[in-house]
């Protein structure tokens, strides 16, 4: 896709949103908004947690404790 096609599609559907969140309730728009942020939070917070993220523990020379 060229930039000016893209450009324009992306400027046409930030519009449509702005138009619907204009006349959607204001309660009804901010339940909807955490519910997709704690939505995409927990997914990346699982995708994180099982591609295991964290160091691993590192043994110190000659004591053999972990740290």
């Amino acid at each position: 896709m060229k930039a000016r096609p893209a450009v324009a599609l992306a400027t046409v559907l930030l519009a449509t949103g702005r138009l619907v969140a204009r006349a959607v309730p204001t309660r009804l728009l901010r339940g909807v908004e955490d519910r997709v942020f704690h939505a995409v939070f927990h997914m990346t917070r699982v995708t994180n947690d099982a591609y295991g993220w964290r160091p691993e523990p590192v043994e110190e020379e000659g004591e053999g404790a972990l740290r």
